[in-house]
């Protein structure tokens, strides 16, 4: 598992183990990536509303 992170990742003075900062970095990197992802799904969602909305007028 430590080799698939280093490969993955790059992270690391050793692919033998997962430094906790490596791990504590990637998981992150992960949510502020999936935070934009729900704020332009939630973004759209708006948009399809008002336009729902401004159709039924």
């Amino acid at each position: 598992m430590a080799q698939d992170f280093a490969a993955a990742f790059g992270l690391g003075h050793s692919n033998r183990r997962i430094a906790v900062v490596d791990a504590n970095g990637v998981c992150m990197a992960a949510i502020q990536a999936l935070y934009h992802r729900v704020v332009i799904l939630e973004e759209a969602l708006d948009e399809a509303r008002a336009s729902d909305i401004e159709s039924a007028s």
